[in-house]
């Protein structure tokens, strides 16, 4: 351990070792065996660590106490403990608005892919504007035939 680290550990955790990281008291405290400048550190710390334990902070008075609590918020009468549902309503509210646009959304599209897809089979059977005469592959990959005539062609 280099002197600077045992500095800074002394001046964070203090003058008694036992109260320092684990890792660091072994190498400390070969440290503070062969270097005399370690030893002076730490008494400087304990010296630190006295002041500070003797230090008591100054108690308010009661005036001030009185009128701390005076000048608090006064508790709201009717005050319930317990949870409050009614918090809950707005979020509740969107979520199943969006769980219902979420659906409608699914069904209408489904229409739409399916329309798109009958749309789509339906031109590509169409070989001239009088008949439907094409091969077409089902999802199965059979392949069916259809052939249909229209009287004075198609519009």
């Amino acid at each position: 351990m280099q002197m600077t680290r045992f500095h800074e550990l002394a001046e964070a955790y203090g003058g008694d070792i036992a109260r320092w990281p684990a890792e660091a008291q072994g190498p400390a405290r070969l440290l503070l065996r062969s270097e005399p400048a370690a030893a002076r550190a730490l008494a400087l710390a304990a010296e630190d660590d006295l002041l500070l334990n003797a230090f008591t902070p100054p108690r308010p008075s009661a005036a001030l106490r009185d009128r701390l609590i005076a000048a608090a918020p006064k508790a709201r009468a009717g005050l319930r403990l317990g949870f409050d549902w009614r918090g809950l309503f707005l979020p509740g509210a969107g979520l199943a608005a969006g769980l219902a646009g979420a659906i409608v959304g699914a069904v209408l599209y489904s229409h739409v892919v399916v329309a798109a897809q009958t749309d789509a089979l339906v031109d590509s059977a169409l070989v001239d504007s009088n008949t439907v005469d094409n091969t077409v592959i089902d999802e199965m990959g059979m392949p069916l035939t259809v052939s249909v005539s229209t009287p004075g062609g198609l519009a």
